[in-house]
């Protein structure tokens, strides 16, 4: 037998005995680079919401009515808020950014910055994007500017490298910071009805506009604004 049907020979037994592993290993690394490539993004995202979910059951339900993935009509459009607490002692409209890396931003530029790895990213400002969100709910809602909350939270991965305002906090210090504000703002009976009229104008927006909504952002921006 030559030195080249030896190694075929053995070359052929291994194939034999381990090809099915090796398939297997190349199946799971395309699923691991599909993941990485399409999903991530979108997994990482949805864990941060449940996250900050349950961060803000803690609150006490007797005093913080709470509401998640809230979709809004608003001038012809719709816009989506991360979280609503609503109290007495004001609407909490929480903007989450579940973004990594290096955070740099002033309150009134219209950009921010991202640098993860050496790599630059801007992304919209999110006290202005908060601040849209306030305008669809006080066009909703019939209460005093006074009444709204802009709270912008990120995940513990972010790092702020510029100063940031006291409203820009990290996930885990929402709801002390919620708990902070005691000056009543709404009357107490009030709360309900809020509560109320938001589910009912969230429940106006179908399925179909829901769904336009999310792929136009991943348009426009790659992740969710």
């Amino acid at each position: 037998m030559t030195p080249t049907n030896v190694v075929d020979q053995v070359f052929g037994q291994l194939l034999h005995t381990y090809g099915p592993y090796l398939a297997l290993l190349a199946v799971l690394m395309v699923l691991i680079a599909f993941f990485n490539l399409f999903l991530r993004a979108k997994v990482k995202g949805w864990l941060g919401e449940k996250l900050l979910g349950v961060l803000l059951a803690r609150l006490d339900p007797a005093t913080y009515k709470l509401l998640a993935d809230v979709m809004l009509p608003a001038d012809g459009a719709t816009t989506q808020i991360d979280h609503i607490v609503v109290s007495r002692f004001g609407i909490f409209v929480i903007e989450q950014k579940t973004y990594k890396g290096w955070i740099f931003g002033k309150e009134h530029e219209q950009q921010w910055t991202q640098n993860l790895y050496g790599r630059k990213f801007r992304f919209q400002n999110p006290l202005h994007q908060n601040f849209k969100h306030i305008q669809t709910l006080s066009g909703l809602l019939a209460l005093p500017a006074s009444a709204y909350k802009s709270v912008i939270a990120f995940s513990g991965e972010a790092t702020f490298k510029t100063p940031m305002p006291s409203n820009v906090i990290r996930m885990g210090n929402v709801a002390t910071y919620i708990r902070g504000h005691t000056a009543e703002l709404i009357p107490a009976d009030q709360v309900p009805g809020i509560v109320a009229t938001i589910r009912q104008w969230a429940a106006s927006v179908d399925a179909k506009t829901k769904a336009n909504h999310i792929a136009n952002l991943r348009q426009r921006h790659g992740r969710k604004a």
